[in-house]
């Protein structure tokens, strides 16, 4: 999640411009990737 965040935040600021959008995007990716690896890993 560290890795996909990071990411995530690096793209958004590039391309917007804005620091607080890339960070305010990566709370909402991270936020589903944390969600999405906790419902596989409770229905596997």
């Amino acid at each position: 999640m560290l890795i996909t965040g990071g990411f995530i935040d690096a793209v958004v600021s590039f391309y917007s411009g804005s620091s607080w959008l890339g960070i305010l995007v990566t709370l909402v990716v991270g936020g589903c990737v944390g969600l999405f690896h906790a419902v596989l890993c409770v229905s596997l």
